[in-house]
């Protein structure tokens, strides 16, 4: 995914999600501004919250181009795709799913932030 993101400075209109190949391996994610050293990690559960997607807007939904990490319980965006892929979570009637997600903002050593 880095190198389809990694050009993030044209603006035409558009937006593009990309998704981890099957279960995530590790539960956090993030993301690296390159020049200010700002950075957001994003923590859940793998067992809980298996799947993850990244939102790349290029003015499609926004004035300026953003991207964002989007942990999930199915693949794609239409509730009828991830039932027909097999990766829609069922919750029974009258029952709950609980999970929960941190989020570190910071700047400087990213590494240091997730110890």
């Amino acid at each position: 995914m880095e190198r389809c993101l990694a050009a993030l400075s044209s603006r035409d209109g558009d937006g593009r999600k990309f998704y981890y190949n099957g279960p995530v391996t590790e539960g956090w994610s993030g993301l690296l501004g390159e020049e200010s050293g700002n950075f957001l990690l994003v923590s859940v559960c793998p067992d809980k919250i298996p799947l993850l997607g990244v939102w790349k807007d290029e003015g499609m939904c926004n004035d300026r181009v953003t991207c964002t990490l989007e942990p999930s319980i199915g693949y794609y965006d239409s509730l009828e795709m991830a039932v027909d892929n097999g990766t829609a979570q069922w919750i029974a009637a009258n029952t709950s799913y609980e999970w929960h997600i941190e989020l570190i903002l910071g700047a400087g050593d990213w590494q240091q932030a997730r110890e």
